[in-house]
């Protein structure tokens, strides 16, 4: 018994071996290349776990998949493939994978048009390309000649005999390229042409001239521009367009039609301006910028006198209507020039409020109008400085400029009010003459208040009101009828400080006279050259009338300043006595009447 169980130990500790001794699944591949262009085949290997238990899973990316241990896979596209080798060990379900990448790229299809109506010598052949991207191109036209020009899809290539020819169109992209081909047959009849000039400017007359020719039994010009066309031995032809432009010579002979052409070229210069801001006001500088084209040379004129070379010129106006000329000009001799009206905008008129003080601390509002906009600076202690009305509370004494916009134009003016914060009254600073005076009635006494310090925030309030010129001027005159104390006060304009008075005492002595002069000397020496009336306590003159001997009234008048000069109708009155009447009313209400004699002497 003790035997077979050491036998069933055996066979167990075999299978146990066994079991661990299989090796791990490997996935493992090669491709014979990764690089290529479409269609890109490739033939992978399997270079891991080989062998019956085993299975292969290929996938080629999107292109598609296979279950062969070794495929051979052709990728019809462009682009980058992921290739994924699955491989599983079927006994034991256990798998391994890898992955490597398959660059595909796309193959420059070439595709070749040929217009070959003009296959003539000559004559320019047109190509039409076609190619998807690319890196270079390669012309070959099977006459001996190349082009790697590849800026446009079109080519043109001129024969210069006859014979048929193979042309070539290959396109390169990176390592790949595709070649596309066309034979053209060149025949017709030959014709060349000459050209006076193949550069001019707008305008000039060209000569086109024809050259040698074959088997040409008719022609004519097709000078490229608004299809004019020409017919002779020779055309001549000024032109309006500017540019490169291709004259044509279409001939015609037994052979067919054949179109023989060249370039010329126009000076492209064309005069043309504009402006930096569409702002244009009195007094401020317009700037201008030319947008000509193939200038080298410019000439500017402003329409006011001003002229300038420059290239973008600045230029202020006043305010009116302007036309601004600019003619511009190349080193060959081209030019062109334009006109342009323009219009110079008055400013927005501004009006402000007038001077202002306030008391410290205190407020006021500061009124504006004109513009359609406004901008009061500083902005500080300012209520709203975008309205006309704001209400302004300085801390000191403050300068506001004002500026508006006339949004139509543009156009900005601008202004200043000063704020003043009041400053308190300095006493003693106020003189008062006279103090005290006396007069006869009806003189008349100027009484003048004098501030030392020339301010202007002072205001004057005399009293009593009677027969004063002026009860808030620092100057009134004053005529009392009887002895009157006049007082005045002095404040700051807004009552802000404490009061100044002063007082000025007029005595009213009441007398009364009235005469004439006994003489007078009318000799022009300045003394004495007059006579008139003369007094005191006079209210009004009634009338004045002097008479010569003859009773002629010579003078009269009812104005107590007016005297005469001993003249009558303008001439000199003789030395003579001569009477005279006046009467006049008193202050005391009386009416007084004096006749009497006067001497006119020399």
């Amino acid at each position: 018994m003790k035997k077979k169980a050491n036998q069933v130990f055996f066979i167990a500790f075999f299978f146990f071996t066994a079991s661990n001794a299989v090796s791990q699944v490997t996935a493992d591949f090669s491709a014979d290349d990764t690089l290529g262009c479409n269609p890109f085949s490739v033939q992978f290997t399997n270079e891991g776990s080989t062998g019956v238990d085993y299975t292969y899973d290929w996938y080629f990316g999107t292109a598609g998949t296979s279950n062969d241990e070794n495929p051979s896979f052709t990728f019809l596209n462009g682009g980058v493939y992921p290739v994924k080798l699955v491989v599983t060990n079927t006994s034991t379900s256990e798998s391994d994978s890898v992955t490597r990448n398959i660059t595909v790229i796309q193959t420059p299809t070439a595709r070749l048009d040929i217009d070959s109506s003009n296959a003539c010598i000559n004559g320019n052949v047109e190509f039409v390309t076609g190619a998807a991207t690319k890196d270079s191109v390669l012309w070959d036209f099977g006459d001996g000649t190349f082009s790697s020009e590849a800026g446009s899809r079109y080519m043109y290539h001129a024969y210069a005999a006859h014979g048929s020819y193979n042309v070539r169109f290959i396109t390169y992209y990176q390592i790949c390229s595709d070649t596309s081909s066309y034979t053209i047959t060149v025949d017709g009849p030959v014709a060349d042409f000459n050209i006076s000039t193949y550069e001019a400017c707008k305008g000039t007359p060209i000569t086109f001239t024809l050259g040698d020719t074959t088997d040409v039994q008719s022609f004519f010009w097709d000078v490229g521009e608004d299809n004019i066309i020409y017919f002779g031995d020779s055309a001549v032809h000024s032109y309006d367009t500017m540019g490169y432009i291709v004259p044509e010579l279409h001939v015609s002979g037994a052979s067919g039609n054949c179109i023989v052409d060249d370039t010329i070229h126009i000076f492209v210069i064309r005069a043309d301006f504009t402006y930096a801001e569409d702002k244009f006001c009195d007094q401020e500088p317009v700037f201008f910028v030319n947008t000509s084209i193939g200038d080298d040379n410019s000439f500017w004129d402003f329409g006011n006198g001003n002229t300038s070379i420059s290239q973008d010129p600045s230029q202020t106006f006043s305010a009116g209507s302007y036309t601004v000329s600019l003619k511009i000009s190349n080193t060959f001799g081209c030019s062109d020039s334009i006109q342009q009206d323009l219009v110079i905008h008055d400013p927005p008129i501004l009006y402000l409020s007038e001077y202002a003080a306030v008391c410290p601390g205190g407020s006021v509002e500061i009124q504006a109008s004109g513009g359609h906009v406004i901008l009061w600076e500083p902005g500080e202690g300012v209520d709203d400085p975008t309205s006309y009305t704001p209400v302004v509370s300085p801390e000191d004494t403050t300068t506001y400029t004002a500026t508006i916009t006339d949004t139509i134009t543009n156009c900005v003016n601008s202004g200043q009010i000063t704020i003043v914060i009041q400053g308190s009254l300095i006493p003693g600073k106020i003189s008062v003459f006279p103090t005290d005076t006396s007069i006869i009635i009806g003189d008349t006494v100027a009484i003048v208040a004098y501030d030392s310090l020339n301010r202007d925030i002072i205001a004057y309030n005399w009293s009593p009101d009677e027969r004063i010129t002026c009860t808030d001027c620092p100057d009134p005159t004053v005529q009392p009828l009887q002895t009157t104390t006049y007082t005045l006060v002095v404040t700051d304009t807004n009552e802000c400080f404490i009061s100044e008075s002063f007082e000025v005492n007029i005595e009213v002595t009441e007398e009364y006279r009235i005469g004439v002069p006994d003489a007078f000397t009318p000799n022009g020496d300045q003394i004495n050259d007059e006579i008139k009336v003369d007094g005191w306590g006079i209210k009004n003159l009634i009338e004045f009338r002097i008479y010569n001997r003859w009773g002629t009234e010579v003078f009269f008048t009812n104005d107590i300043n007016q005297a005469w000069d001993g003249k009558y109708k303008g001439k000199l009155q003789s030395i003579d006595s001569y009477a005279y009447v006046l009467k006049a009313e008193m202050w005391d209400d009386r009416i007084v009447v004096k006749k009497g004699t006067l001497s006119l002497i020399r």
